[in-house]
């Protein structure tokens, strides 16, 4: 069902929420999402968010400059959105996904980079005593790419570069995301190679999307539940919403922790856009994108993280040889990168130093 209001589209999914769109192809961005729920007081911007960005008029230069991000979380005894002006650029949905009766995702409208990181701030500023996360709960960042640059050569990029970094980005969350079917490995549902050799924008997408038949973007599937948006990194999110979406990183009400991820993203895309492919493939490594792309501070973060979620590697135990590979390759990074681990694995239990 399809609603015009105010030349935007109401329409309603199969959980019978609603999301905006612009027009009657649903050229929306998932960000534009609303909750249905009119019985519950603690919705009261479910129907008039506010809105910075003019969805219509984005151009060339708002690419990775405008983003929306999806909070999860579970609510407190104390919580409460009545007359809640941190919610002023937020709607908010029921989550079923969420451990627990009273999970909630929390959506922004799309925000300009500046102004946006300071709406998140006061976000949460006075939420975040009212909401907990656990290991159900995720996060989730739409980056908007214009039309202009959702070009072959640009899709090979964001699929070479997160393919490149995967593990690096696995390492710097919890083990309950880098186990999780609804941020799926890449490297486990896409071939690379492949992907790469295709000279059309048209058999890029029939090899990414396997079994569709895609002469144009039209023919790509509009299904927000898709199986290929459940990739950590979502490109079916490119040409359904006109968003990269990066949905790996835990649940978190740590400021510091959505802001740094926000910019890690838009600062390797930004790199992307402005770097030919063949010097992507032959400059690109983990070492590169920390000491090359990053700024210090986002280094800094990315390191950090990485030591946080650290693991303990008992190679004493049974382990059948796809685990045993598995860590070799995740200690093979962390050496990589100069994070130390005991070298007595060899002999029997690694630890954290």
């Amino acid at each position: 069902m399809t609603t015009n209001t105010n030349n935007r589209y109401l329409i309603n999914d199969e959980n019978d929420n609603e999301f905006i769109s612009s027009n009657e192809d649903n050229n929306y961005l998932e960000c534009e999402f609303i909750s249905s729920n009119e019985d519950d007081n603690n919705y009261p911007f479910k129907d008039n968010a506010a809105y910075m960005v003019n969805t219509d008029r984005l151009t060339l230069k708002d690419s990775f400059n405008i983003f929306g991000i999806e909070l999860e979380a579970i609510c407190r005894k104390s919580y409460t959105t009545k007359k809640n002006e941190a919610l002023k650029y937020f709607h908010i949905t029921d989550d079923g996904s969420l451990e627990g009766d009273t999970g909630r995702e929390f959506v922004t409208t799309p925000l300009p980079i500046d102004k946006g990181i300071d709406i998140i701030k006061n976000f949460i500023k006075d939420m975040g005593k009212k909401l907990d996360v656990n290991r159900s709960c995720g996060f989730h960042v739409h980056l908007y790419v214009d039309k202009e640059h959702q070009t072959l050569d640009m899709m090979k990029k964001i699929m070479y570069a997160y393919y490149k970094l995967e593990l690096l980005f696995f390492l710097s969350q919890p083990t309950s995301r880098r186990n999780n079917t609804y941020c799926r490995s890449l490297k486990e549902y896409n071939n690379l190679e492949r992907l790469l050799k295709k000279k059309t924008l048209a058999t890029f997408l029939r090899s990414y999307y396997k079994r569709y038949n895609i002469m144009t973007t039209r023919d790509i599937p509009h299904d927000k539940y898709f199986y290929k948006r459940y990739e950590w990194v979502n490109l079916h999110s490119i040409f359904y919403r006109n968003t990269i979406e990066i949905r790996l990183h835990s649940g978190t009400l740590n400021t510091n922790k959505i802001i740094n991820w926000i910019m890690i993203n838009k600062t390797l895309l930004e790199w992307l856009l402005k770097t030919d492919l063949k010097t992507v493939k032959d400059t690109l490594t983990e070492n590169y994108f920390l000491d090359n792309i990053l700024t210090k501070k986002l280094k800094k973060h990315m390191i950090d993280r990485i030591k946080e979620h650290r693991i303990s590697y008992d190679f004493t135990q049974d382990i059948n040889p796809t685990q045993k590979t598995k860590w070799l390759e995740e200690i093979d990074m962390y050496t990589k990168i100069g994070i130390n681990l005991d070298t007595k694995f060899k002999e029997g239990v690694l630890k954290d130093v």
